[in-house]
């Protein structure tokens, strides 16, 4: 049995930003910021890199060139007040005509903006979940080449990141408001369930299948460099959906696990002392079923302390760790704890290209007697191109 998480950074080795944020990150090129308040802005991001895998029970290695992700965002300012913005994302180096990776519509949104106290957005956005989930898409302006990993995108193809993020929503108010030296950040949004239609025999994918929705949001306090941040969502799942033999294996009946309440709560805090940095995030899964012998919470959690030694040059240390409870027909429950300890560095060639390098360790723990995982624990060390065109 093999651990989904090692499977997930296996694939990965082998192989916007919201609107407003994005025009305070990164400035248009010359071209487009003498264009007019009516002509479409086409810009966006790619990332390309090598990496090495070594699995160290065996020294089994596997080394391999991929575009990690590419990003193309369009932005057209409507009038003063309204902006619509698309954003379509490729990764592991995307081709249709060979099977590899995943192309996605990851953004389709109309904002209207009255002042800094109220933005509305409608349509497909990145929903506010903690400080990373709607900038993990910046690539030349983040120091990782792998992202923390409910984070990375190229990860979607094995792994189910949509249980620890809001990755999609459809409606969302934002602000802001200050109070003399602290500002007062909040999100709320509203978006699909999980049960979204994948069936391509049925006549409408991609549309919810039930009446249940999902609700969320953030608070957050600024103060100089320093930020926190509050992150909740809910929403109701028919685990039958997920487990489908769960309810015979457990004696129950199906609606038993029915309508199951689903909440996510995050808390993320970021702050900087002259040069030093350090940001952290905390993610907690909870599936409030409520059956005895049926447990699959989970939580997530990071913290990178940094250094920008130059305007140039920026290192930092990393650790992840995943707590996840699995659960198996006739198996009951698996406990599996996975960490990624390491560090890396990034340096800025110009204003349009970043070079990066990684490395870390994965282990993997079960809390499960005679359940022994060390066989997949792994070294893994990276090289990347990171650009803005």
């Amino acid at each position: 049995m093999k651990p989904p998480a090692w499977n997930t950074f296996r694939a990965c080795a082998a192989a916007g930003a919201m609107a407003a944020a994005m025009a305070v990150a990164v400035p248009a090129s010359p071209a487009l910021a003498q264009a007019g308040g009516d002509d479409i802005q086409i810009f966006g991001y790619f990332q390309s890199r090598f990496s090495v895998d070594t699995q160290i029970a065996t020294q089994e290695q596997q080394s391999t060139f991929t575009v990690q992700q590419l990003n193309i965002f369009l932005r057209r300012p409507i009038n003063t007040r309204w902006t619509s913005f698309v954003n379509f994302e490729a990764v592991n180096s995307y081709s249709s005509e060979r099977g590899w990776g995943a192309f996605n519509l990851e953004e389709a949104w109309v904002s209207y903006q009255r002042g800094p106290g109220l933005t509305v957005k409608m349509g497909l956005l990145i929903p506010r979940f903690n400080r990373l989930n709607e900038i993990k898409n910046r690539m030349p302006l983040l120091p990782y080449i792998i992202r923390p990993l409910v984070y990375e995108s190229s990860f979607s193809e094995l792994i189910a990141v949509d249980e620890f993020i809001p990755r999609r929503a459809y409606a969302q108010l934002q602000g802001s408001r200050r109070a003399d030296e602290v500002r007062f950040d909040y999100a709320a949004y509203v978006g699909n369930s999980r049960h979204v239609n994948a069936n391509e025999s049925t006549n409408f994918t991609g549309v919810d299948t039930t009446d249940f929705f999902m609700g969320g949001g953030r608070l957050g306090l600024r103060h100089k460099d320093t930020e926190l941040g509050v992150s909740f969502t809910g929403e109701k799942m028919d685990l039958n959906d997920f487990f489908p033999d769960a309810a015979d294996s457990l004696g129950l009946s199906r609606q038993t696990l029915d309508d199951t309440p689903f909440t996510r709560l995050g808390v993320d805090f970021t702050t900087r002392f002259r040069r030093a940095s350090l940001e952290s995030e905390f993610i907690s899964i909870v599936y409030h079923e409520d059956v005895a012998g049926f447990n699959i919470d989970k939580q997530f959690g990071y913290v990178t302390l940094g250094y920008q030694f130059t305007d140039r040059w920026f290192a930092y240390a990393t650790y992840w760790e995943t707590r996840e409870n699995y659960w198996f027909p006739y198996l009951d429950n698996v406990d599996q704890t996975f960490r990624i300890s390491g560090g890396g560095f990034s340096c800025v060639v110009n204003d349009r290209v970043t070079l990066k390098g990684q490395a870390g360790t994965g282990t993997y723990e079960s809390r499960v007697p005679g359940l022994d995982l060390s066989e997949y624990d792994f070294d893994h060390t990276s090289l990347a191109v990171s650009v803005f065109f």
